[in-house]
């Protein structure tokens, strides 16, 4: 089940697909290649794909 924390502060240190996939990685115990695979479809299917390697700030 997906959630979105009220106080949500992303890493600034990596980019939206890392701080993506941080979650699924260290909490589920996900394979790197398989959360980024979610991760890439998550953000097409939000129009967010465009912003893969960018930053936060």
């Amino acid at each position: 089940m997906p959630m979105v924390f009220q106080h949500f502060n992303p890493f600034n240190h990596r980019t939206v697909l890392g701080n993506v996939i941080e979650g699924p990685m260290i909490v589920k115990g996900q394979a790197r290649q398989a959360a980024i695979a979610t991760a890439r479809r998550l953000l097409v299917q939000f129009g967010l794909s465009d912003h893969e390697e960018k930053y936060p700030a």
